[in-house]
């Protein structure tokens, strides 16, 4: 297949939607660890895609992707 259209798909980590937790649970160091990982994992795939050359789309999961346009769909988180 000679370009595939390729489709990012991650999560928003817990600290990132955090705005609806109370405000002692945002700062516990679990969320906070759990989000640098989540986004560390995500860096790392994207920098493999880019580093192959291969052009991609990104889109956090939720409501509103169309992926029938897509050849490949890859999800982190």
């Amino acid at each position: 297949m000679k370009n595939p259209k390729i489709l990012l798909i991650y999560k928003r980590s817990s600290l990132s939607v955090a705005g609806k937790l109370s405000e002692r649970l945002r700062k516990t160091q679990r969320f906070e660890n759990n989000h640098q990982a989540h986004y560390a994992s995500l860096r790392l795939v994207e920098g493999i895609l880019k580093t192959a050359g291969i052009k991609y789309n990104k889109h956090a999961r939720g409501k509103g992707v169309d992926y029938k346009p897509y050849d490949l769909i890859i999800t982190v988180g």
